[in-house]
């Protein structure tokens, strides 16, 4: 039967027949993409846009993703369907088999099935010569033939009870049937009777009061409208326009007037000839009536599509790849987006998209027998190009070699003439080529004389054709015998050919007119040459308008430079990690250059790069990458349209570039082309501008500027709402409250919880196009920032958490896969309340609360406050109190100090002239001493009655006219030598030669004097100091303006408000500097208001200070009893005098070993004396150096120092000093294992337990409190080193493991102990040397023997050696060993020398002393 019809279908009369398959897409929706079952019984589209599939298994509900289904498990009365219709309300009804009819509401999914239990249960079922369908007036009733003979008019009560009317109502007219009934286009219906009389009737059906009311307006047919056969199906093409279609297949058009009275009739034949197709089941002929595209007819596995315009009949039912053949077709249905679904018994569904007309495949274009027998629909095409005749050239991957055709034949396949068969001319015998033919074809390539270049497996190759049928080839040799296939050719603007080989780099042929012959050159990587090519893999070769030459490489892309000496370097360009300007990807695949001469470069990876020249002449890459819309990162080939898009082929289809927009359009197999793989260069555009893709199937080709798309708006749907990922459904209560009262996609606003704020919207963008690529834009206003967008195979939900209370609104747009939106959004408000505590009555009252405990625990904070103040008040009161307890106290200390030194130089000498024995010209030194400390005493107590005098006011000012500049200049005189021995710059500088000036000398003096001592002081050697005057008008008076600026260590900023307070000692002071009494400041200042003068200091830390002293000088500003008339007295300085002799003791110390005309050896102990006081250190020197060896040294500093590099046996040094104290120094001594062994004595003017606690704490061994006896500090002194010296001669003569306790110093004892056992150790060692020895115990040689040597009185070796006697005494008591034995085991390998160290240490020999051990015994 299908044969029969095939043969009928293919005798069309009609002359401009023309084949639509290579423009239709047929896409199969089988079970194995979701449908329920494969055989098609009814198809409807409902009006939200979805599609209703009826099968014999149930009802599948398809968006284009997915398929709910409905079967007997979720409400159907049977799972036969067999046809499906959709009422005014866009209830779904189904009938079955004979289980009667259901009805499906989409929104709720509730189904109610009617008839099932009476006898019309089996009204709704397919039989011969009757296809049952259910129909609607447009009053609502519903009415259905029953084959009984009538029609069954039925209501549904709101109850969903059934309301029969008449029941089997019968139209006659004559004795004919009613058997065919279709809607009309004025919202009447169709009444067609099959039987004798009138044919067609016109019927208004209307309901009142309980009855139905028919009125017919009958048409003036009668006779049949078929000569040979009857009608089975009729369709309303136009108004009053109807198209029949007889059991024979034949088609009648009737045109009627108002009054259904035939205006024209016209037949039309389909079939060259009559033949027998009585034996054709109607019943199996689908008659489909499509406004947009005519009639279809679907019989069996042949699907026929007739034009009522143009009155063209398109069969697109045969193809070489037809998925139509041997498939029944049962059902056709064209839905509102103009795409034609295919029902078939038991091959599921096909679909074809009417607007897509845009890509044709040359399947469409050849003989059947062609399909199966030609190598290019065998074989995958990957090389492609167009001669100067009009031909293309094709290559294939395998066997099937070279062919050419005209283009000519791929432009009328795109027009509407009458179609023609292809005919390919293959080239693949050796007749032809009159060499190997040429297989696995990589590229080919036209070149300006009409040449065709191969690159093929084995190398290259030039076709040159002869005549039309006859050609003459050529290969070219490589000079690597290996296979080269070559993938890339290209003539430059000289007619030069470039060859790029894969794996063997690139190769130029330049023909030489002299020889004939063609002179070859090779480009080959170099890796030491970073001007060569940058790989040997040759993808593709493109000359630029510029004629630059780009070749593109398996790894990097190269610019060809010649320089002016003929010889070829190459720029490189490589993709740059974290650099989105550089090559995408180094995979290059094709460089192509626009009609605007920008250069484009496809990649294996990295998508399409556009290159940009920069204002600086650098080369960037801008990306295009499946990121910016791209369907792959694999660009193989790159070609441009007439308009200025860029089309790219990538491997399973080819995209669109529109370079103004940056939109990006896809065309793929499961949309408009029959590809299944594109590679390599196997994309061409032709001088005509169609652009053709070689595939595994032949070629598939499309005219750029044609294209069309589907432009038909989608249908945009919610399709469910969840919550927390439970989908909601209608009246569903969620904690206590209904969220839906009807479906969500008719829902406008949603009210939830505050609980329930973590929601999701499901949507789908209705279009069965490519329903994959359909897109997708959401929003939440009010909480979404920016649309968010997606495509159908990715996402279709918008999703969102924990949304904050308030009000928002939803909006969702959707797109076909051509990018076609929908006008408007879908919107749906969404408001989610606030928790009850933040209801206005909630606020209300948290507010009243809030106010409450805010006040009261205001009210108790203050009262908090105001007892913290007084508290505070209090405690600063009393912390001041303590602060100025602890300045009086370090005051008095320092003061203590001050006293207690020249106490010392009193008493001490002193005492020593009572003692008589002092020759005269010691007796003059010790009263000079006892004399100037004297002085010295009186000062100090002088000082403290002037301060006391000024702080009580009892201090008057005395003022006489003189000149001041000479005045300070003097005093800067005076200190002109310490700024000579300290390497200052002391400068003066004054405006004016004299300054005429009322003031007190003696204030002024004082103040000078101790602003430059302290300048002094905290001035470094190498840096400067000045002294600077001039005078300045303040206010209507005259001042002096003296400035006293140092570049020294500078005072703290936070210690500036304090500095002038009485007893305030800067913290900065003690780090390397003698600290001061803390009057000196506080004097001066009170010097200066007495002098009614201003003082301020400025300073910066390690930069310097600036001390200002502003006084006034004319006489009005001092009161008569303090003005002098009298002439001035030349004035002596003493109290400047005086101060800087003990400034010079102070500050111009030096460190000396001390020498005199006694001569001591080098075992008379060192004593290194620390004292910063001068006087002290030379008496306390001149003293000692009768009996010691003596070395001096001005402070801590020098001391620590001093003790490094000369190890004195005894330190006898003060505890404060400036640079470092006794403590310190005393503390760093006692800590280090290279001196910790020195004893130390602190003389100290500090009394109390707790300062002698201190000293004592660092490890002093004596505590001496000045003014102090220096015979019993000599006593101590001896005594420190008898004790010393009795523990060397205890260890030599009664050594023993536990000797190393009785050491004072615990670092002392832990080396001793180590020690000892290191030489233990290595007690049998008779190599054991001292260089091991110090090795073992982490020292050098030279530490290792003044260490040892200071606590042992031993050299090292002595040491070692004095430990094995020892051990050999006590192995000799233990008779237990000969003493030949013990001579060997205490490490002595010669008996001789082992025998006189015995008895150097004990007295006597070995053998001797082991006769006494044993007489002892006996």
């Amino acid at each position: 039967m299908a044969n029969l019809i095939k043969q009928l279908l293919f005798t069309v009369v009609i002359c401009n027949c023309f084949i639509l398959q290579g423009q239709l897409q047929l896409n199969q929706i089988s079970q194995v993409k979701g449908l329920s079952q494969n055989t098609i019984n009814s198809i409807i589209q409902d009006k939200d846009g979805f599609l209703w599939i009826a099968t014999y298994n149930g009802i599948n509900k398809y968006d284009g993703y997915s398929m709910d289904y409905y079967s007997l498990s979720n409400g159907l009365s049977s799972n036969l369907i067999h046809n499906l219709f959709q009422d005014r309300d866009g209830n779904i009804w189904a009938g079955t088999s004979e289980s009667g009819i259901n009805r499906i509401n989409p929104n709720t999914k509730k189904i109610v099935t009617f008839f099932n239990n009476s006898t019309r249960r089996r009204d709704f079922k397919n039989t011969p010569y009757f296809n049952p369908s259910l129909n609607q007036a447009a009053s609502g009733i519903f009415f259905y033939y029953s084959p009984e003979g009538g029609y069954n008019f039925f209501g549904i009560s709101d109850e969903d009870v059934i309301i029969d009317y008449e029941k089997n109502i019968r139209l006659k007219s004559s004795d004919s049937s009613i058997n065919l009934v279709k809607p009309s286009q004025n919202g009447k219906h169709w009444f067609f009777s099959s039987g004798k009389g009138i044919k067609l009737s016109q019927a208004n059906i209307t309901h009142e009061a309980g009855k139905i009311e028919l009125n017919l307006l009958n048409s003036n047919i009668i006779d049949s409208i078929f000569d040979d056969g009857f009608v089975i199906d009729f369709h309303e093409y136009s108004k009053n326009t109807l198209y029949f279609i007889s059991n024979k297949l034949e088609l009648v058009e009737i045109k009627l007037n108002n009054d259904l009275q035939i205006i024209s009739k016209k037949e039309i034949k389909i079939f060259h000839n009559s033949k027998d197709i009585s034996n054709i089941d109607y019943n199996l002929v689908n008659f489909l009536n499509d406004n947009k595209n005519g009639f279809w007819i679907g019989v069996n596995d042949v699907l026929i599509n007739y034009k009522v315009v143009t009155g063209e009949i398109f069969d697109i039912s045969y193809t070489g790849n037809n998925r139509l053949e041997n498939k029944y077709i049962k059902r056709l249905y064209v839905d509102k987006f103009n795409i034609l679904w295919v029902g078939t018994y038991d091959s599921g569904l096909f679909k074809i998209d009417f607007e897509n007309k845009t890509f044709l495949s040359s399947s469409a274009f050849l003989e059947k027998e062609a399909l199966y027998n030609e190598p290019f629909h065998k074989m995958l095409i990957k090389a492609m190009c167009e001669d100067n005749k009009g031909y293309i050239w094709l290559g294939t991957e395998g066997y099937g070699g070279i062919a050419k055709i005209k283009v000519d034949q791929l432009n009328h396949s795109l027009s509407n003439s009458k179609q023609k068969k292809w005919v390919f001319d293959y080239l693949n015998t050796s007749e032809k080529l009159q060499k190997k033919p040429f297989t696995q074809i990589k590229k080919l390539f036209s070149d300006s004389k009409g040449n065709i270049w191969v690159g093929s497996n084995t190398g290259l190759g030039k076709i040159q054709p002869l005549t039309s049928n006859t050609y003459k080839t050529e290969v070219f040799e490589s000079t690597d015998t290996r296979r080269n296939p070559v993938f890339a050719i290209e003539e430059d603007h000289l007619g030069a050919i470039w060859a790029g080989y894969f794996g063997n780099g690139l190769f130029k042929l330049t023909y030489n007119s002299n020889t004939g012959k063609y002179d070859s050159h090779t480009y080959k990587h170099d890796p030491e040459n970073a001007e060569s090519l940058s790989n040997n893999i040759i993808r593709v070769i493109t000359e630029d308008s510029n004629k630059n030459l780009w070749i593109g490489t398996a790894l990097g892309l190269n610019k060809l430079k010649s320089n002016k000496d003929g010889s070829v370097v190459f720029e490189r360009f490589f993709n740059k990690k974290n650099d989105d300007k550089s090559l995408s990807n180094d995979h290059v695949l094709d460089v192509f250059q626009s009609k605007s001469g920008i250069i484009y470069v496809g990649t294996f990876g990295g998508g399409l790069n556009e290159i940009i020249l920069s204002e600086d002449n650098e080369y960037l890459f801008k990306r295009y990458t499946t990121k910016e819309g791209l369907p792959s990162d694999v660009v193989y080939q790159i070609t441009e349209d007439s308009k200025g898009n860029l089309w790219m082929m990538h491997i399973r289809g080819m995209s669109r570039l529109n370079l103004a927009s940056g939109e990006i359009n896809y065309f793929e197999k499961s949309s408009v082309m029959e590809v299944d793989e594109f590679r390599d260069n196997s994309m061409l555009k032709t001088s005509s501008g169609i652009i053709v893709g070689g595939t595994t199937s032949g070629l598939s080709f499309f005219d750029p500027d044609k294209l069309a798309k589907n432009t038909t708006k989608p249908q945009l749907i919610i399709t469910d709402f969840k919550i927390s990922n439970e989908s909601v459904k209608v009246l569903e209560k969620k904690n206590g409250r209904v969220i839906l009262d009807k479906n969500i996609n008719q829902t406008d606003k949603i009210e939830l919880p505050y609980n329930l704020n973590s929601f999701e919207f499901v949507f789908s963008s209705i279009h069965f196009s490519n329903p994959e690529k359909n897109q997708y834009k959401h929003i939440l206003e009010g909480f979404d920032n920016k649309w968010q967008f997606s495509t159908g195979d990715e996402r279709r939900f918008a999703s969102y958490t924990n949304i904050p209370p308030g009000d928002y609104i939803f909006k969702v747009y959707g797109s076909n896969s051509a990018g076609i939106w929908t006008d408007e959004p879908k919107t749906i408000s969404i408001s989610i309340n606030n928790p009850w505590y933040f209801t206005p009555p909630a606020i209300l009252i948290f507010l009243v609360l809030l106010t409450t405990i805010i006040y009261v625990f205001v009210k108790i904070r203050l009262n908090q406050i105001q007892l913290e103040n007084k508290l505070n008040i209090k405690n600063a009161l009393h912390e001041k109190s303590e602060e100025l307890n602890q300045m009086k106290l370090q005051f008095f200390t320092n003061i203590s100090h001050e006293l207690r030194t020249p106490l010392t130089l009193i008493v001490g000498p002193l005492e020593q002239i009572m003692r008589g024995n002092i020759n005269l010209k010691e007796l003059t030194k010790l009263n000079s001493i006892m004399y100037k400390n004297s002085n010295r005493l009186l000062k100090l107590i002088n000082q403290l009655l002037d301060f006391r005098k000024a702080e009580s006011g009892n201090l008057n000012l005395m003022v006489q006219n003189d000149d001041l500049v000479s005045f300070v200049k003097d005093i800067f005189a005076a200190f002109e030598e310490i700024a000579f021995e300290k390497e200052i710059k002391f400068l003066f500088l004054s405006s004016e030669k004299q300054i005429l000036a009322w003031f007190d000398n003696d204030k002024i003096e004082k103040i000078l004097y101790n602003l430059l001592s302290n300048a002094f002081k905290f001035t470094p050697r190498g840096k400067s100091i000045k002294i600077n005057i001039e005078t300045e008008n303040i206010g209507d008076e005259p001042h002096a303006i003296i400035k006293i600026i140092d570049y020294g260590i500078g005072i703290p900023e936070e210690e500036l408000e304090s500095i002038f307070e009485r007893y305030y000692q800067t913290m900065n002071e003690s780090i390397n500097y003698e600290k001061g009494s803390g009057l000196g400041l506080a004097y001066v200042k009170h010097l200066v208001k007495i002098h009614k003068g201003e003082i301020n200091i400025k300073s910066k830390l390690h930069q310097g200070t600036t001390c200002t002293i502003s006084l006034p000088i004319s006489k009005v500003a001092y009161s008569e009893n303090s003005i002098i008339e009298l002439q001035p007295q030349k004035y002596d300085f003493n109290y400047t005098t005086v101060g800087i002799d003990f400034l010079k003791e102070k500050q111009l110390n030096f460190n000396k070993i001390v020498k005199n005309d006694i001569e001591h050896s080098p075992e008379t102990p060192l004593i290194l004396i620390v004292e910063d006081n001068k006087e002290l250190r030379e008496y306390l020197a001149a003293f000692f150096t009768c009996d010691f060896r003596v070395l001096t040294a001005n402070n801590g500093l020098e001391g620590l120092e001093l003790t490094k590099t000369k190890a004195p046996d005894i330190i006898i040094s003060d505890l404060m000093m400036p640079e470092m104290s006794g403590v310190e120094m005393c503390k760093i001594i006692k800590t280090d294992i290279n001196t910790s062994h020195i004893p130390v004595i602190i003389l100290t003017a500090k009394t109390g337990i707790e300062n002698e606690k201190e000293g004592l704490e660092t490890g002093a061994d004596e505590y001496v409190l000045k003014p102090f006896d220096i015979e019993i500090l000599k006593l101590r002194l001896n005594n420190i080193l008898r004790t010393k010296q009795q523990w060397i001669q205890k260890f030599k003569l009664n050594f023993s493991a536990k000797t190393w306790r009785e050491l004072s110093n615990k670092l002392d004892q832990k080396f001793i102990k180590k020690s000892i056992g290191i030489v233990q150790k290595n007690m049998d060692n008779a190599n054991f040397s001292v260089e091991q020895f110090a090795l073992d115990i982490g020292m050098s040689r030279s530490a290792l023997f003044l260490k040892i040597k200071s606590i042992t009185g031993q050299s090292s070796s002595e040491f070692i050696r004095t430990i094995r006697i020892n051990n050999a005494a006590k192995l000799i008591k233990s008779r237990r060993y000969s003493i030949s034995e013990i001579i060997y085991m205490v490490g002595f390998s010669d008996p001789k020398y082992f025998r006189t160290c015995f008895k150097k240490q004990f007295g006597t020999l070995p053998s001797e002393y082991a006769k006494k051990i044993l007489q002892k015994s006996v």
